[in-house]
């Protein structure tokens, strides 16, 4: 039966999140330094990446998140763990892990990671894969469907799905929680079952046909096959062979699975996740990409199931905007042109005379005020006030407000922007008004390290007020 450790593994981890599900958002730090020890390792999606201690995984993680979305809950549809062997030569690393997948529900109400709020409820495709050590989680790894999010929102970044477009489900037989103990010969046929499909299969493609893999003998020719926004969800082998196999293989045939970072199995189940867990050629297009050279690495998590002696479902997350980055492109990059468009200025109705505003006075600044409250009240002048995109103009000393005659001036720069509360993360700083140069931040205020790290790239010094 599973090994009394990965059963007290599997306990504080699923206690760690019952927590997190039940704690209000303000009291999350709390339930996140009591759980994790102070020097962890956190792994996530782009631009994320990599964050060190749980200091920083509360500032630079969830906090941006729960303020994005308060009042989210984990929706948790797979859970196991157990003893992995996920090196490429079969030598067995032993080290215990226990994993989740599902959604991370919760009312989009404010921007997150620059994409604008919707105020709709949202679906976050999850997986998180945790290594256990002497009872207590010491590494996280986690991958989002963050472009999923993106097109949630109203803001597709990818080319239309080759599969189907759909909510991932639970596993058929609505049994992957795996809180009690499993059986040990049903876990070491998985560990069979899936090395074989990875090692001695996906690593033998001879560039030439797909049925060079043999993967047929590892897959049931009903499989369902979820895979991430762009790629979409196949309903058989054959679905899955002609809307994302055959497209990978063109644009990266040279492709190895590495020794992955994490391979272990309990009862049906199988699991993996690896940064740079793959490598390959860009030698073909992919998606809307053309060929690029490049050499990429992929960074993913693969949850599998199975009937027998075949694999019958596959939840998989790629990083596809850490792919994107080696093509060469920035999809907040692209969506933020596609915003730009949206709300640009030329295609909605034009109230340019109405903002010309002088600003001399206390009386002036609560006129304009009054002014950007007023165009609020429409909800697409207000995401172009939000975004930055709205023709405000100051009017030039001594001209009062008549405009005729006169010649529009660039906002003057603000070289100087104080924040005395609150925590200020990466969003913040891409919201400071252009031309600020330095931001003060008063004892009240805390700046995340992704934040800093913008800040830097943008050209503004962050000083603390003492």
């Amino acid at each position: 039966m599973t090994s009394e450790l990965t059963q007290k593994n599997k306990t504080i981890v699923w206690n760690f999140w019952q927590e997190m599900n039940n704690a209000r958002a303000g009291n999350i730090a709390n339930v996140i330094r009591k759980n994790l020890p102070e020097y962890i390792r956190w792994t996530g999606p782009h631009p994320i990446n990599q964050l060190y201690g749980r200091d920083a995984i509360i500032s630079d993680f969830w906090q941006p998140l729960l303020q994005a979305f308060p009042d989210l809950k984990h929706e948790i549809t797979i859970f196991f763990g157990g003893k992995s062997n996920g090196r490429a030569d079969g030598l067995f690393d032993g080290q215990e892990w226990v994993c989740g997948l599902g959604h991370l529900t919760g009312t989009f109400k404010h921007d997150w990671l620059t994409i604008p709020a919707s105020g709709k409820p949202t679906q976050i495709r999850w997986s998180e894969f945790c290594r256990m050590h002497e009872g207590k989680i010491v590494e996280l790894y986690m991958l989002l469907d963050i472009p999923d999010v993106m097109r949630q929102a109203g803001f597709p970044m990818l080319p239309p799905d080759q599969g189907s477009s759909e909510m991932w489900l639970a596993p058929k037989r609505n049994d992957g929680i795996l809180l009690a103990t499993q059986d040990d010969r049903e876990t070491e046929k998985s560990m069979k079952l899936i090395r074989g499909m990875i090692y001695e299969g996906l690593n033998t493609f001879d560039e030439s046909e797909l049925g060079s893999m043999g993967l047929a003998k590892f897959f049931d020719p009903q499989l369902t096959w979820y895979g991430p926004s762009g790629i979409g969800t196949n309903h058989s082998l054959k679905e899955f062979e002609q809307n994302h196999q055959q497209h990978w293989l063109r644009a990266f045939p040279d492709r190895q699975v590495q020794d992955l970072d994490n391979l272990f199995t309990e009862g049906r189940f199988m699991g993996a996740s690896g940064w740079t867990g793959v490598v390959a050629t860009h030698t073909g297009q992919y998606l809307d990409c053309p060929a690029t050279g490049h050499k990429i690495s992929f960074n993913g998590i693969d949850i599998w199931s199975r009937e027998g002696e075949v694999i019958t479902e596959n939840w998989v997350f790629v990083d596809l905007i850490d792919v994107y980055r080696q093509f060469g492109i920035d999809l907040f990059e692209r969506m933020r042109l596609q915003i730009g468009k949206q709300t640009s200025p030329m295609s909605a109705p034009s109230l340019l005379e109405d903002c010309w505003i002088p600003i001399r006075s206390e009386c002036d600044i609560n006129l304009f005020a009054s002014k950007v409250l007023q165009l609020a009240k429409d909800p697409s002048k207000r995401k172009a006030i939000e975004g930055r995109c709205y023709p405000f103009r100051l009017e030039q000393p001594g001209n009062g407000f008549a405009h005729s005659g006169s010649q529009p001036v660039k906002n003057p720069a603000l070289p100087e922007i104080t924040i005395n509360t609150g925590l200020v993360d990466d969003w913040k700083i891409t919201k400071l008004p252009r031309g600020t140069t330095v931001l003060k931040l008063g004892k009240r205020a805390t700046i995340s390290t992704l934040a800093r790290d913008k800040a830097r790239k943008m050209g503004i010094t962050i000083e603390k007020v003492r």
